[in-house]
């Protein structure tokens, strides 16, 4: 009878153990798909800004550009008759 009550607690621990282990992996992957999805929406916001920003750039080097070849066309007007 002792050796079976040992033989019980000995696999009762074991069993402790790995159903500690599956739980630890459990956690794990939670952690990891909810950390992802986080990571996930900041990169997207990060990428969406710099666009935004590089839009931003682009537009005032096409205005720019405009407004020089506004003044270009105004004063090649001006000077038609008179080459």
């Amino acid at each position: 009878m002792k050796k079976l009550s040992d033989w019980l607690k000995k696999r009762s621990v074991l069993i402790v153990i790995v159903l500690a282990a599956i739980l630890l992996q459990i956690i794990s992957a939670i952690q990891y798909q909810y950390t992802r999805g986080l990571l996930e929406e900041e990169l997207e916001k990060s990428a969406l800004q710099d666009l935004m920003t590089s839009a931003l750039r682009i537009q005032e080097v096409v205005a720019r550009a405009e407004m020089g070849v506004t003044s270009q066309v105004w004063h090649t007007q001006r000077h038609l008759d008179d080459p």
